[in-house]
């Protein structure tokens, strides 16, 4: 069965497959029993669904301009960042602590074989980037003739 399975890198990896047999088939520290390309970290929240003609993935961006956001693929690996620098106008104060004058996400998809990427389009509304992955279609089998 292909799916969509986000990729990060998970430090717990290694571990889970060393001793994660102890635990059983359900999730052991992040890693989850389908493989090691499923991994979802607390940031960059993705929803992602399927249906006969196409997947979507929601990614979570806010504050983010569409200008901010790069989409790549290579090698069967969908990469969304968004990077953002704060522009802040000049009030001669003086910051103790600047937490948010930064702002930035990334997230990887591994990508099913089914998906046609040459057709993968993307749209941004109210903070939240939508990506279209249409499936290819599938060709019915040729008959070849024996002479």
């Amino acid at each position: 069965m292909a799916t969509v399975f986000p990729r990060r890198h998970n430090p717990f990896y290694r571990f889970g497959e060393r001793y994660g047999h102890f635990i059983g088939e359900g999730e052991f520290l992040g890693r989850s029993a389908l493989g090691e390309n499923i991994s979802i970290a607390p940031h960059s929240a993705t929803n992602i669904s399927k249906n006969e003609e196409f997947y979507e993935i929601e990614v979570i961006a806010p504050g983010f301009d569409k200008d901010d956001i790069e989409i790549s693929l290579h090698q069967g690996i969908l990469t969304v960042k968004a990077d953002k620098k704060v522009k802040r106008k000049s009030s001669g104060k003086t910051y103790l602590l600047q937490e948010y004058n930064h702002e930035m996400l990334e997230r990887s998809y591994e990508l099913p074989d089914n998906v046609d990427t040459e057709k993968i389009s993307a749209r941004y509304e109210n903070g939240i980037l939508y990506l279209t992955l249409p499936c290819k279609k599938i060709e019915s089998p040729k008959q070849v003739t024996i002479q």
